[in-house]
Formats: structure tokens, C-alpha cells, sequence
């Protein structure tokens, strides 16, 4: 990532950021940032969504070194939602997965800002939450322990 313009900020920070908002990206399907950092994730999102249509194992693997927790979804969830719901959302189209629009500039430092979002409408990511009869169909065993022989 050595074309990234850094801005005087250390590797390892850049790539954290790009890999909080490409999560962020994929949990809420919008995103509100700065222009530069928004034309970033847009292209780590781009081959996020195309390995997703792929299906294959390896780019099942591939995805998963970039997606960490956010504070909706935890990086398995997340990858499941990229692989399910916007890889079949996204079938159809053969690049340009995300937009970026302008919303002009931020009060306090005059940044231009930006929104990037999915084009193609997306369904959110359900929890999953055990019901009462899954609870009950779970066998519970308990151990007794045996008198001591003499």
C-alpha cells in the first residue's frame, strides 16, 4: 500500500483504519469519511465483493484477513453477511459494486467529506439467537461422581 497518500501517519495505522472502514462498509452498507480515505476503501471493497462471487474457499480465506469486529457484527459474522447476502445481491453486476458521493466540506477543518455506499439495495444481517425449543433439544449431561471403592 505504498501509493496510499499517508499524510505523515505510520503503515500500520493506515491499514487498520482501511481495514475498520472496509468492516464498517460491510456491516452498515454506508459510510460517511473523507474523500481519500473513502476512494481507498472503495478499492478494497471492490475485490472484498468480487472474491465473495467467486464462493471458493481461498477467497473465502483471502477475505477474512481483512475483516475485523465492528461493534454491530463480529469478522465471522461479517464474512458470512459478504458472502451470503451481498455476494447474491451483486450477481448481476460485473464491477462497480460501491459509489462515492461528495457531501462537501467539514465544518471544522474545511476536509472534503464523503459518503460511499453499496449501489445494488442490500437486507441486513439477522442474529441469530437460539429459541426456546433449540434450548430444550440440547442434552445436558451431568457427571456423578462414584463412591470411593475400598
Amino acid at each position: 500500500m505504498s501509493y496510499i497518500n499517508r499524510r505523515g501517519k505510520d503503515r500500520a495505522y493506515v491499514q487498520m483504519v482501511i481495514r475498520q472502514q472496509v468492516s464498517d462498509l460491510i456491516a452498515y452498507h454506508e459510510l460517511h469519511t473523507t474523500i481519500t480515505k473513502a476512494k481507498i476503501t472503495q478499492k478494497r471493497v471492490e475485490k472484498l465483493v468480487t472474491w465473495a462471487k467467486a464462493g471458493t474457499l481461498s477467497s473465502r480465506r483471502f477475505a477474512a484477513r481483512y475483516l475485523i469486529n465492528t461493534q454491530k457484527l463480529t469478522a465471522d459474522q461479517l464474512l458470512q453477511h459478504l458472502f451470503n447476502e451481498i455476494a447474491k445481491a451483486t450477481k448481476d453486476r460485473h464491477g462497480g459494486y460501491t459509489r462515492v458521493l461528495k457531501l462537501g466540506k467539514r465544518q471544522g477543518d474545511a476536509t472534503e467529506m464523503a459518503v460511499i455506499q453499496f449501489v445494488d439495495k442490500i437486507g441486513n444481517y439477522k442474529i441469530k439467537s437460539p429459541t426456546n425449543s433449540a434450548k430444550k433439544s440440547q442434552v445436558t449431561t451431568t457427571i456423578v461422581p462414584k463412591a470411593p471403592t475400598v
